[in-house]
């Protein structure tokens, strides 16, 4: 899994979060590694831990009985998990990769966010990053045309911190076709076809399964502009 600190890595900037509250988090939290699949929450279950991503890939989903689902984001190093949801989940969370995280009590973070301006000012950036990508999801699902929303689908894999280097033209997609069809409300059939279209025009080239180049950016970004 490689070299990862012993306590979770709670970045400081400008003050947003008290050095003392991280000191408090860091002291109470512990690592965890978690295999490809694994189930690390249950839709419906008691809130009892909250999850901070160091290393691997996350998919969130919504179930909705008969083997469906739909799979509203998915998140990656860096991510919080858990921390805006109310007392009991409203996803489960299934890891696409073997995944290292960290694990905080949810009764600590409750606290702190009693005690705490700082903390509550995070969880309140948090809940409003949470709605304002699902307002976008909801857009893209409303309105947005097969194409479209694979091409912003992978552009949000290249900017929004999924992969590691923002600025490099390689993309690492942890999850399957099938998931990516589940994401954007297509079939399989369709994704796997805008694929080859995608590689066909020169836009991407295809490494493997889950390995993609961007080769056209302007293509791509063209490609996902609202008509």
């Amino acid at each position: 899994m490689g070299n990862f600190p012993d306590k979770i890595p709670i970045s400081v900037e400008d003050d947003f979060i008290h050095h003392e509250v991280c000191e408090i988090l860091m002291d109470n939290s512990s690592r965890c590694e978690y295999r490809c699949g694994d189930v690390i929450m249950i839709e419906g279950s008691n809130r009892r831990i909250l999850l901070s991503i160091v290393s691997g890939f996350i998919s969130l989903e919504r179930h909705l009985g008969h083997d469906d689902k739909v799979i509203f984001d998915f998140v990656g190093p860096g991510a919080f998990i858990g921390f805006v949801e109310l007392d009991f989940y409203t996803f489960t969370a299934r890891c696409l990769t073997d995944v290292d995280l960290f694990i905080v009590p949810a009764p600590l973070m409750k606290s702190l966010m009693i005690n705490y301006i700082p903390m509550r000012n995070f969880i309140m950036e948090k809940m409003s990053q949470r709605i304002a990508r699902l307002n976008d999801h909801v857009a893209l699902l409303a309105r947005a045309r097969a194409r479209q929303r694979l091409a912003l689908f992978l552009l949000e894999r290249k900017w929004t911190g999924i992969n590691y280097d923002r600025d490099s033209r390689e993309i690492t997609l942890p999850m399957s076709r099938t998931d990516i069809a589940n994401n954007l409300g297509l079939t399989q059939e369709t994704v796997s076809r805008m694929f080859r279209d995608f590689e066909r025009e020169g836009i991407i080239h295809i490494k493997n399964h889950n390995w993609i180049i961007i080769t056209n950016t302007e293509e791509l970004s063209k490609a996902s502009l609202w008509n």
